[in-house]
């Protein structure tokens, strides 16, 4: 019997964005800045957001929803999928569509 192999074809992709502050003392608070990453619908291709590294929530082996968690990634600035702050979003959501903010 012979087996086939699968080939793996991985393609990065790189996309920055920048915000400035308007203000002169730049001491602008409470800017929340919306962003999507791709999602795919085919089962066989894998999007992966490497920064920020923000997890999706997942079931671990015990069964429990391993919840996700804002990441710092600046002095004054830290990023969480969408949802993440509203008490009623389903934590198994989170992350599902690619939203950040």
């Amino acid at each position: 019997m012979e087996r086939k192999k699968e080939a793996t074809l991985a393609r990065s992709y790189n996309e920055s964005s920048t915000a400035d502050d308007a203000d002169e003392d730049g001491a602008s608070e409470g800017v929340k800045i919306h962003e999507q990453v791709p999602v795919s619908e085919d089962s066989t291709i894998t999007v992966n957001l490497t920064n920020p590294p923000l997890i999706v929530p997942e079931v671990n082996k015990r069964g429990v929803l391993q919840t996700a968690e804002t990441v710092k990634i600046g002095s004054q600035v830290q990023a969480q999928w969408e949802g993440m702050d509203d008490p009623d979003m389903d934590p198994s959501l989170v992350g599902k569509e690619g939203k950040l903010n």
